[in-house]
């Protein structure tokens, strides 16, 4: 996977996916991404002017999930280049590691001293829509697109996320964007809306994407 649409600051310059989709070929599937700070896109860097991202996803060249801190000391984009990452985008926080619940302490434990993980704290046992990515022991990855705010549909909170990503026998997942940026586009269409309202004359703008090219199966 790769980001699709570079830009020179993703903070200020969001993408548009089912736009970006309708005129582009390069992937089969797309899914938002994160929020503002570090990105690489096959190898090459696009670094915005906020860096403030709790947490990062980050490809290896062998398509291997890695998952970084952004806000440890230390943390650096020579951290990911070091690491051999060649694609990388901000999010929210890993959920499985190892094959183990991911432990939320470390972001946690600064929330007396930094708003980012006050915020984040404070989210933590809220549902909401969600937008997961996972990778089994054989790195083959998984979508999962939970839909929230709805009646029949409350989301996830980030402990349901954890559950939910072990119950399915992931090595490795992580929460992206959701609420009202979550969207899936499968052959340029929606699967999932970008808005509560499931209205399908709203596109909304989000700072990365996904993109996902479908392997070909006998």
């Amino acid at each position: 996977p790769t980001n699709g649409v570079p830009s020179a600051d993703v903070y200020l310059n969001r993408t548009d996916i089912m736009n970006y989709a309708k005129s582009h070929d390069d992937y089969d599937l797309y899914i938002n991404g994160g929020m503002s700070g570090i990105y690489i896109f096959d190898g090459v860097v696009n670094q915005t002017s906020r860096l403030d991202c709790p947490y990062y996803l980050g490809f290896t060249s062998d398509n291997e999930m890695k998952f970084y801190n952004g806000l440890a000391s230390g943390f650096s984009l020579d951290t990911l280049l070091n690491d051999n990452i060649v694609n990388c985008l901000s999010g929210f926080s890993p959920l499985v590691v190892n094959h183990e619940a991911f432990d939320f302490t470390d972001i946690t434990d600064l929330a007396s001293s930094n708003q980012i993980a006050q915020n984040f704290a404070d989210s933590l046992p809220v549902k909401h829509p969600r937008q997961l990515i996972g990778q089994d022991d054989d790195n083959n990855f998984y979508i999962f697109s939970i839909m929230g705010r709805f009646n029949n549909s409350k989301g996830f909170n980030y402990y349901e996320m954890v559950d939910y990503c072990l119950s399915k026998g992931l090595k490795n997942a992580f929460n992206l964007d959701g609420g009202g940026s979550m969207q899936t586009i499968f052959n340029k269409n929606y699967i999932f809306y970008p808005s509560q309202e499931l209205d399908t004359n709203i596109d909304r703008v989000v700072p990365s994407a996904i993109g996902f090219k479908l392997k070909e199966v006998d």
